[in-house]
């Protein structure tokens, strides 16, 4: 029977420091003769998504992004600052 503090090896396979590590746990999980062939798949699933962790991802690539200089225009286009618009909608608010 398990003490309280046993940890699974799946739970060691999560908090492997390296694919090392993982490896060694998978060669001990396969020595366990009773294990379910669901057990089995937890454990090397839980290995591929470890590993994927330890594993350093490329960064994105950063492409300059060309800066065009903006005019200003002579008549705005935008209601955003209307004041109309605010006025009427404060109208109609009470």
């Amino acid at each position: 029977m398990k003490s309280k503090n046993a940890v699974g090896l799946k739970e060691q396979i999560k908090k492997a420091k390296s694919e090392t590590e993982i490896n060694k746990l998978l060669a001990e999980g396969k020595t366990y003769d009773e294990a379910s062939i669901q057990t089995k798949s937890a454990w090397k699933n839980a290995a591929k998504k470890r590993i994927n962790e330890l594993t350093p991802q490329p960064k994105a690539e950063v492409k300059p992004v060309e800066v065009v200089a903006e005019t200003s225009p002579t008549k705005s286009s935008s209601k955003k600052g209307d004041k109309k618009g605010k006025e009427k909608y404060n109208a109609n608010k009470h």
